[in-house]
């Protein structure tokens, strides 16, 4: 018995060895696509918070990337500069939504920017 215990474990710890340290669960490749939203919010009572819709990155352009260019959006359209605007990334779209909707759940004044990076 002790036997077949200690080979499942050797079994086990032998397919772990497979991920390194540093990758993603879903390989080198990383999913097909993360799913973000954006937000910024401006300080001082009644001011706006701007929000974009549920969108996937499938260029996987990134987090810092998307930020960067929805800030420049803002700053562009609204004349919002020095927002604090950023992207979330998520995992499903159905994960997005619902951190989008946990984030913005006590903004008073939300703006839908309609902003993808896609335009």
């Amino acid at each position: 018995m002790k036997t077949r215990h200690f080979a499942m474990c050797a079994a086990v710890a032998w397919l772990a060895m497979d991920a390194r340290a540093g990758e993603t669960p879903y390989g080198s490749q990383g999913p097909s696509a993360y799913y973000y939203f954006c937000f910024a919010t401006a300080s001082g009572n009644g001011m706006p918070t701007y929000a974009t819709p549920v969108f996937a990155d499938t260029a996987k352009a990134g987090q810092q990337a998307l930020s960067t260019a929805f800030r420049k959006f803002l700053a562009q359209k609204y004349g919002a500069s020095g927002q604090n605007g950023a992207c979330m990334p998520n995992g499903s779209a159905a994960a997005a939504e619902a951190s989008k909707k946990d984030r913005l759940q006590f903004a008073k004044n939300v703006v839908d920017t309609g902003w993808t990076p896609s335009g």
